[in-house]
């Protein structure tokens, strides 16, 4: 496969979240869809930059829709603010609600998730009571833990910060090139404006809180999994991911990208990226089983 580069959206859409806050989502449509498929981005970035994921996920027979999580991209709210990690999961059913009035919500859903994305739909498929029920899940460099190690000083203020200072916007000192080796795709990202380059206490302390849950309880999710994990991660812990995964009790299968950064649907080989994520897909969706 070569990869296809970004897609329009056929629509653009804003969602009220409250009186005063919208959600912004971009649709992707395609002719007699065999499933649907739900893109969740990362931190600090949008869904924008997953345009060419939404047109792979098209070539593979599925629809697509993407959104901004509150806080990040087109959607309002302070940047990389969040209250609980359940604000996100407020975010995941809107959307979902919104696809469901664009699509037909009997066919199969897939959620594509990436990084703190991959966090929240794992935090909400490892909840006692799923608010969810996707057909399948593929999660990318799954943010279950750091990739390089925090300094005790600013881990503690972050800590303190996250009750006392809840807004308190440290910068996060992620660079371009600890995402991903293709200059293109470093040159694009630098001057990104909808991308923003803090790290909110409450999130940090949120994020550990839900990582330690999904560690807690993934034997307890019962959605069948497909974990692409980036082996020269520095953003998102590599060994955690696979030891999460390994806890798993359904179906799950792992492709590793050892030589791969963060954004693994942004690297220079991303055209094997994308080759497996179809084949996972269709493995799962649409290939007959065996008896």
């Amino acid at each position: 496969m070569i990869a296809p580069g970004p897609k329009a959206p056929t629509e653009t859409f804003e969602v009220p979240r409250s009186k005063d806050e919208t959600i912004y989502g971009e649709w992707f449509p395609t002719t007699s869809a065999k499933a649907n498929a739900l893109i969740l981005h990362g931190y600090a970035e949008h869904c924008g930059r997953y345009r060419e994921v939404a047109n792979v996920l098209n070539a593979s027979g599925l629809s697509a829709l993407s959104f901004d999580f509150r806080g990040h991209g087109r959607s309002t709210g302070q940047r990389g603010f969040i209250r609980s990690f359940s604000d996100y999961h407020e975010d995941v059913l809107l959307a979902i609600a919104e696809l469901n009035k664009r699509c037909d919500p009997a066919l199969p859903l897939v959620i594509v998730a990436h990084s703190n994305g991959a966090l929240v739909a794992l935090h909400m498929l490892c909840s006692p009571a799923p608010a969810i029920t996707p057909t399948f899940l593929v999660v990318s460099s799954p943010f279950l833990g750091l990739g390089v190690e925090v300094p005790a000083a600013k881990k503690a203020l972050a800590t303190i910060a996250g009750k006392l200072v809840p807004t308190l916007a440290l910068p996060n000192e992620l660079t371009p090139d600890m995402l991903t080796s293709d200059k293109e795709k470093q040159n694009e990202r630098a001057a990104d404006t909808l991308c923003h380059d803090v790290a909110n206490a409450r999130w940090y302390t949120e994020a550990k809180s839900a990582q330690e849950m999904v560690k807690n309880r993934a034997p307890d999710m019962r959605v069948p999994s497909s974990w692409l994990v980036a082996g020269n991660d520095q953003i998102a812990n590599p060994e955690t991911a696979r030891a999460v995964r390994s806890k798993l009790t359904a179906q799950s299968t792992l492709t590793s990208y050892d030589s791969m950064q963060h954004e693994i649907f942004n690297e220079s080989d991303r055209a094997k990226v994308f080759e497996d994520l179809s084949t996972v897909i269709s493995d799962q969706l649409f290939r007959p089983s065996e008896n």
